[in-house]
């Protein structure tokens, strides 16, 4: 739905850029339904901006499996909560809720945030990481289709896929939610 400039320019954005213009944009949906201010709302922006800057994705992979759409409605719906590690039941439950409630567009973009994140772990991303890249079109395309405006692009191209293997250096948010380029 968005450009091939677009896409030309992603292909040069770092995975962890390309991650923070997912959770950007993540943000925006949510305040557009009124999820923003929700507490597990708040708890998952922030471990999602985590990545941005960890050093451990792993770990923080680890922690984001709890908050994929599709586990949290498998573990509330067959009430197995056994295989959580970093949410209690009570979080799940309100998760679910949440997930339940809301609008097609924030579970499908949930999932391809994370995804960008989870995208190239335990593979080379190659040229350009075909996998986050695909993951953050996706994004973009939520964001067409509930007609959003996407955040300016050089926020996140200040993190080029050129460093450190594909991944970009590592930066708090802070350093995406800077304007005016490089």
């Amino acid at each position: 739905m968005y450009y091939l400039h677009t896409k030309e320019r992603l292909k040069k954005v770092s995975i962890r850029g390309r991650m923070a213009l997912g959770i950007s944009c993540l943000e925006i949906l949510l305040e557009s339904e009124g999820l923003i201010e929700k507490e597990e709302m708040k708890k998952l922006l922030s471990h999602l901006w985590e990545f941005t800057s960890s050093e451990r994705l792993d770990l923080w992979e680890d922690q984001m499996m709890g908050y994929e759409p599709e586990a949290v409605f498998e573990c509330c719906e067959n009430e197995d909560f056994d295989g959580l590690n970093h949410l209690s039941k009570e979080e799940m439950k309100t998760l679910f809720d949440i997930y339940k409630e809301s609008s097609k567009y924030v579970e499908g973009m949930i999932t391809a945030v994370i995804w960008i994140g989870r995208g190239n772990l335990y593979v080379g991303t190659g040229e350009y990481s075909h996998a986050t890249l695909g993951y953050t079109l996706d994004v973009l395309d939520i964001m067409a289709e509930k007609e959003l405006s996407i955040p300016e692009l050089s926020r996140f191209e200040r993190s080029q896929f050129s460093e450190w293997h594909g991944w970009g250096l590592a930066h708090d948010r802070s350093f995406f939610n800077k304007h005016n380029g490089f």
